[in-house]
Parts: C-alpha cells; structure tokens; sequence
C-alpha cells in the first residue's frame, strides 16, 4: 500500500513501419492510434514512493487521459493520488474517489467550476 500515488502520461509517436503487418483493428493494433500528429501511442505510468514504477499502461494516442485513472489506481492501496491539471476531468477525479482516494490535482485555469484540489 502506498500513502501517495503520482500519474501522468506522455505520447509518442510511431514509425510508418508499425502501420504494416497484422489484421487492422487486430490484438497488435490496439496500441497505436491516428491523429493528426499521425500514429501515436500514449504512455501511461503510476509512480510510487521515489518515484518507482507501479503500474504501465500503453494506449492509442487518440484515446483521452481520463480512461485510465480506474485502471492505474486500483488495487495500490494509495491514499492520495498527485496528478496534473490536465487530468482533472470528473471522470478522472470519480475514478480516484471510487478506489478510496483523494484527488491531489490543482484545477486547470480555464475550467468553469472550480472546486477545492483535495490537498491534505
């Protein structure tokens, strides 16, 4: 069990050779997305305590940040989860608040309802 959690993400981009070989919308497929950077893949971590990896996650890159919350903080036992504005959607929060955690994620400047960021 950890008592902080920290997640975030980056994309990255694919080489046209990873478009070829294998069915499209195959198992090898699933990772890569098209957008208008071209394919792409989004690189999802969940850092422990020193910054060690708990949990990877690759997706396409089109896919948005918040389907993963659920996915990279249940089971870590975490009281609090750090991520950034970007993550800060309802849906991301609902995910944390679901596995019994609180949400450490400072609302994005532009977000019409502004809530308090949970930070103990």
């Amino acid at each position: 069990d950890y008592d902080w959690l920290s997640v975030d993400a980056t994309t990255a981009k694919a080489y046209a050779q990873a478009a070829t070989g294998g069915e499209k919308g195959g198992p090898g497929a699933n990772a890569l997305g098209r957008s208008r950077g071209g394919l792409t893949m989004k690189i999802h971590l969940a850092a422990a305590a020193l910054w060690l990896p708990h949990r990877l996650l690759v997706t396409a890159g089109h896919r948005g940040d918040d389907l993963r919350g659920r996915a990279l903080t249940t089971g870590t036992g975490a009281r609090h989860v750090i991520a950034d504005s970007g993550d800060g959607t309802n849906r991301f929060r609902a995910a944390i608040a679901a596995v019994g955690a609180v949400a450490v994620i400072p609302y994005h400047p532009n977000r019409a309802q502004r809530r308090p960021s949970g930070r103990p």
